[in-house]
């Protein structure tokens, strides 16, 4: 059990589930390896690097039903304690952040756990494509999202771009499922509040 997780309401289950997948600091941050870099959480701050993967469940891939792509170990955390009521099999499951090699996920059943502003919902569209091998450029231009897809282009309004709105554009289903909370930004922002308000 770590201090700062039972502070953010992390339930003990969920943390055993990710304590393998962490260390403390010498102050008590938790740090994440990604390899050659970390991803480290305080209360204070909250620094992901740029580089890297980190991943969180069972090692046998062949046991595993259910991916979960996040935007950090610290998302992927929060996410499962916010819905760990869902899941009933928690040795099928795995959670990654950072960069990821699609092609070793194969047929698995993978969810998008990614930060409900722009750059989050691009992330989405990027993954999904990624993950359906299929080539994709995006850019920001003037308040517009814009996308080359399949050699056409697509062009949508910030405000109302989202994966779903570009499936309905193109005509093409990636078939994943996103994950975000409905009043906040990220499960992070919902752990900190729907345990520091009560």
């Amino acid at each position: 059990m770590h201090p700062f997780l039972t502070k953010l309401g992390v339930a003990p289950a969920v943390q055993y589930f990710f304590e393998p997948y962490f260390i403390s600091d010498i102050e008590g941050n938790l740090v994440f390896s990604y390899g050659d870099e970390a991803e480290h959480f305080g209360f204070a701050f909250h620094r992901i690097p740029a580089n890297g993967s980190w991943r969180a469940g069972n090692p046998n891939l062949a046991m595993i039903r259910y991916v979960f792509l996040c935007d950090s170990a610290m998302e992927a955390i929060s996410f499962f304690s916010l819905n760990y009521s869902f899941f009933s099999h928690t040795d099928q499951l795995l959670f990654l952040a950072g960069e990821t090699e699609f092609s070793l996920l194969g047929r698995k059943s993978c969810s998008l756990v990614f930060d409900k502003n722009i750059l989050g919902k691009v992330s989405d569209l990027k993954t999904a494509a990624a993950i359906r091998s299929l080539p994709l450029t995006i850019n920001l231009i003037d308040e517009s999202v814009r996308i080359r897809f399949r050699h056409k282009d697509y062009q949508i309004p910030q405000q109302n771009f989202s994966l779903s709105a570009f499936e309905r554009l193109s005509g093409y289903r990636f078939n994943l499922r996103i994950c975000k909370p409905k009043k906040y930004d990220c499960w992070l922002d919902q752990l900190k509040t729907t345990t520091f308000n009560h």
